[in-house]
């Protein structure tokens, strides 16, 4: 055992007394800085800010197809254009209101009752109102009384209604900017789609989501979690600002980096024993040559290993230095067995970095079979490169494309463990097991082929 871990050590001080090995590492904190501005900039484009291209586009249609009453929808634009006010400001949203009221009133007043159309211009009042005073809180208590007092359909209603009570009575404001305002609204239409499904529809997925939100609500938490309706699974604070875990969670998606690392490392550990002609000493020791080989794969292994660990640190320490642990503590909130349940949202993220591992392993042990069978660094990096970077297209295109179920069974298709636990893969019922059972599967093919090339192998 003494002597394997000496053999493990000794590749160790090979792979890092290159140069290129200390520079391909200092990438990874460098890395985290690049996720954090990211995040960041995006941060601030959330913030919605004026652009008056989000109204040129629909007012030149407007003026090219000229429906009825588009008079008064090109009013509308021009005077958000001329006012500045952003597409997600809750003045637009007044605006829309208004407008739509007085078209309303004016092509189809005429098959509305007295107490619609009253109902309506009281409305227009109190939005007038909200708009010449801009307070948001009278816009949400005119959308209140509109809702209160409409003969619309009235499960509709009490939708809506519920909405712009829990806005008015927690001072929500109407807009993006307050991640408060995005959850009600989410509840709203989630509530109003499952309204409108056929009778005996499965209403799963809404049920959930709804769920999960109004717990939120509730309990003041404000979190975006995934869930099947609404591909939200990054926690945000009350800004509508990334917090802590919503970066980190983010960092999972860019683990690629750490593939190619690997790939580096795993395609060269035994090629350049050839290449360089260091073989033969290699070999005069006392070890087998299994025994060298494994303590090369050793080394891919832990080092896999390793670099998550120091990814998962270093994304931890910048993202720290940046958003100041704000967000650190939000729970994650699943719905099981009929309930909303709140788990630790640090520690799900530490374990969404673990479950790329996977990945990392698979790309390393095809460079380090490839490396040992062909005796050649570009060979095992390119074609591991390639697989790498290349199998997601493929995949998809197999699957979506070409209706191929059996692309289920390519190794790719099984190392995002994240995705299979969710269930968000391409492939209806694909398990923990089956994916851990096709991972292996491949692993010891490729594993056999190393020892193949390696052990098997004369030395000219």
């Amino acid at each position: 055992m003494l002597s394997f871990l000496k053999l493990v050590q000794n590749e160790y001080i090979k792979i890092f007394s290159k140069k290129s090995t200390i520079v391909v590492l200092a990438l990874v904190p460098l890395i985290s800085v690049g996720l954090n501005l990211i995040s960041h900039q995006f941060d601030q484009e959330r913030h919605y800010p004026f652009n008056s291209g989000e109204y040129t586009y629909d007012l030149s249609q407007l003026e090219e197809e000229k429906p009825e009453g588009y008079e008064l929808d090109v009013e509308k634009l021009k005077l958000l254009m001329d006012k500045k006010i952003a597409f997600n400001d809750w003045e637009q949203k007044a605006y829309t209101t208004l407008y739509s009221h007085k078209k309303t009133l004016k092509y189809a007043g005429d098959a509305l009752k007295e107490n619609e159309k009253s109902l309506m211009q009281k409305v227009m009042v109190k939005l007038e109102d909200a708009l010449k005073q801009k307070d948001h809180k009278l816009y949400t208590a005119a959308m209140l009384y509109y809702w209160e007092n409409t003969a619309e359909n009235p499960k509709q209603a009490a939708i809506h209604k519920e909405k712009f009570k829990y806005m008015q009575e927690h001072e929500v404001l109407p807009s993006w900017d307050d991640i408060r305002y995005d959850l009600v609204d989410q509840i709203a239409k989630n509530k109003l789609a499952r309204l409108g499904m056929e009778e005996g529809a499965d209403t799963k997925d809404l049920d959930e989501a709804i769920a999960i939100r109004e717990y939120q609500r509730d309990h003041n938490i404000p979190t975006a979690p995934m869930d099947p309706t609404n591909y939200q699974m990054y926690p945000l604070d009350n800004n509508n600002e990334s917090s802590f875990l919503s970066v980190m969670d983010n960092g999972v998606l860019i683990m690629l980096a750490l593939n190619l690392i690997i790939v580096l490392v795993a395609g060269v550990c035994v090629s350049t024993e050839y290449s360089k002609g260091t073989v033969k000493f290699l070999l005069i020791n006392p070890c087998t040559r299994a025994k060298i080989l494994w303590a090369k794969y050793a080394m891919v292994v832990s080092l896999s290993a390793a670099l998550i660990a120091f990814y998962f640190l270093s994304n931890f320490v910048v993202t720290a230095c940046f958003s100041g642990f704000k967000g650190m503590f939000l729970p994650y909130l699943t719905y099981e067995n009929g309930a909303v349940q709140a788990q630790s949202g640090l520690l799900r993220s530490f374990g969404g970095y673990w479950l790329a591992g996977p990945q990392i392993l698979v790309a390393g042990t095809i460079a380090f079979a490839l490396s040992s069978l062909f005796k050649s660094s570009a060979v095992a990096i390119g074609v591991s490169l390639f697989a790498v970077l290349g199998s997601s297209g493929a995949i998809v295109m197999l699957k979506e494309e070409l209706e191929l179920d059996w692309t289920r069974y390519i190794v790719f298709a099984n190392t995002d463990l994240k995705a299979v636990i969710d269930g968000t893969t391409l492939f209806y019922n694909h398990t923990l097991t089956f994916a851990l059972a096709v991972i292996a599967v491949y692993m010891a093919i490729f594993i056999w082929i190393a020892y193949d090339g390696f052990v098997r192998t004369d030395v000219k």
